[in-house]
């Protein structure tokens, strides 16, 4: 069998070069969308809350597939995104747990200890993912021409926004019907992170 000729392999690579910052681009102008949401002031209603947490779920699938896509080739990259992404979900999801285990037993949350120290970890975990991502991965191939930044603002922005999720959620739930409650906590657990076998990743 004929072996491919040094033409075919330089169009093969210029094809994923292409591939790569077309995907790149598009990518990073969806986050860039996401980072003027992310500076708006404090959620006042319950769609703003959902709004929040709907997009930190959005981000981190976001996230797992650009590891998935461009990960693989560096075990050590992509394993430690893996133990990354899985303890940011399983702070989020405690988050969102918590929330909603105050909401049902009728107890006062958005301002007591335990919420601000398991929503510090969630955030803690939530950036340490998303910044080895744009180390790892958004840096090394967006090379000189420095479009990965720091899209998303600083943890001192989530962390803002996560207690007003908290506080307009406590005041959302008090207000309503049974049958409307029932919805809330239901739109809660659908805004829990997934497996990351259930993104794509193996």
């Amino acid at each position: 069998m004929k072996r491919p000729g040094p033409c075919l392999f330089k169009i093969s690579a210029s094809f994923k070069s292409l591939r790569v910052f077309i995907f790149l681009s598009l990518f990073l102008t969806i986050l860039s969308s996401c980072n003027v949401n992310s500076k708006e002031s404090s959620p006042e209603t319950k769609e703003d809350a959902f709004r929040v947490l709907g997009r930190e779920q959005s981000l981190a699938e976001s996230y797992v597939y650009m590891l998935n896509e461009f990960g693989k080739n560096d075990l050590n990259t992509y394993a430690q995104g893996i133990e990354l992404y899985a303890a940011a979900k399983a702070e989020f999801n405690g988050l969102i747990e918590f929330m909603k285990n105050k909401l049902i037993k009728a107890e006062p949350f958005d301002k007591s200890p335990d919420f601000r120290e398991i929503m510090k970890n969630a955030v803690d975990r939530r950036m340490s993912f998303t910044t080895h991502i744009k180390e790892q991965i958004l840096s090394k191939h967006a090379g000189e021409k420095g479009i990965a930044t720091d899209i998303m603002g600083g943890a001192g922005e989530l962390i803002t926004a996560l207690t007003g999720v908290g506080k307009t959620l406590w005041q959302e739930y008090r207000s309503v019907t049974d049958t409307r409650k029932k919805e809330l906590l239901y739109q809660l657990d659908a805004l829990k992170w997934k497996e990351f076998h259930q993104l794509g990743g193996k």
